[in-house]
């Protein structure tokens, strides 16, 4: 509709130009010839313009349809701009909230990197604190140690002691139990004795393994000493008047044995009894044998009341 207004407005434009150039002539057969060529005239231009108005028309077309389609590629390209602009928009608040992450990660980040160096100040505070109880442990080690060692070093040494004397204990023993001892006194007057008094054997007839000193010691008081320590046999043989009378074997003041007084010879008519007593017993060293009368006072006949005193292992 548009193009056919366009041409009829150019028909009328080229209509008047033209009929405006013409000069005014005289009615008549010049002025129809002239009308007529000039009619014939603007039929061809007539038919020429009505070619270019379906030209145009054509163009028109193509143009209206080149319109369309540009149009409609205008609308998906508007369209795909509004996809575009709304994926911008995700992008964006995608970005903004990737940013939000990443400055929260950050945030946490400089506080975990804060917890690191706390972390490190304590590992480094724990590993002083180590390093110090370490020393400490070490020079407590090391003064254990050296007290342990003194200690080993004194305990050693006096179980060196101990085990020295052990060992000269058990020489000694060896040695006192090769030793002989032996002695065989008898008493060497008629003596008359009171209750509970020890009997002293005077007259020596052997002496085995017993130095002068003891011996003297003996002599004078009737106790034997016993120096070399093992196992003893004690034998007494008292001959007296004293009927029903006894005599004790002591060792250290403790009674080991008592001998009695038979009444059998009396009985026959012969005036002296006979009393026995025979004991075997460990001596250790400085204890005492003692012979006294017992809870009588009573004779004892010389050399045929002895005592006999021999070590046997």
């Amino acid at each position: 509709m548009c193009g056919l207004l366009f041409l009829c407005c150019v028909f009328m434009f080229t209509s008047g130009f033209l009929l405006d150039q013409e000069p005014q002539q005289s009615q008549g057969q010049t002025d129809i010839a002239i009308l007529e060529r000039k009619f014939l005239g603007l039929q061809e231009k007539n038919v020429l313009l009505v070619d270019n108005l379906k030209r145009l028309q054509i163009q028109y077309d193509s143009l209206s349809s080149a319109l369309l389609n540009t149009t409609s590629e205008l609308k998906t390209i508007q369209k795909k701009n509004i996809q575009q602009l709304q994926t911008v928009d995700s992008l964006q608040q995608k970005l903004h909230t990737l940013e939000t992450l990443v400055n929260s990660s950050h945030s946490q980040e400089q506080a975990r990197n804060q917890d690191v160096l706390v972390l490190q100040t304590q590992m480094q505070e724990t590993n002083t604190k180590l390093s110090n109880s370490y020393n400490n442990l070490t020079i407590q080690l090391q003064t254990t140690n050296y007290n342990l060692n003194k200690r080993s070093m004194d305990q050693f040494r006096v179980l060196e002691g101990r085990l020295y004397n052990v060992e000269k204990r058990q020489n000694d023993s060896l040695v006192s139990v090769k030793q002989s001892v032996g002695l065989f006194a008898c008493v060497s007057s008629l003596s008359s004795l009171n209750q509970r008094t020890t009997i002293k054997y005077q007259k020596i007839k052997t002496s085995e393994g017993i130095t002068n000193q003891y011996l003297t010691s003996f002599e004078s008081s009737g106790v034997f000493v016993c120096e070399v320590p093992g196992l003893y046999h004690i034998s007494v043989v008292t001959l007296s008047t004293t009927h029903r009378a006894s005599v004790v074997i002591y060792l250290n003041n403790e009674q080991l044995l008592r001998g009695h007084i038979n009444d059998y010879n009396s009985g026959n008519g012969v005036m002296y009894d006979i009393g026995v007593g025979i004991v075997v017993t460990k001596l250790k060293k400085d204890e005492t044998i003692s012979i006294k009368t017992g809870h009588l006072d009573m004779d004892i006949a010389a050399d045929d009341s002895c005592l006999t005193i021999v070590k046997v292992g």
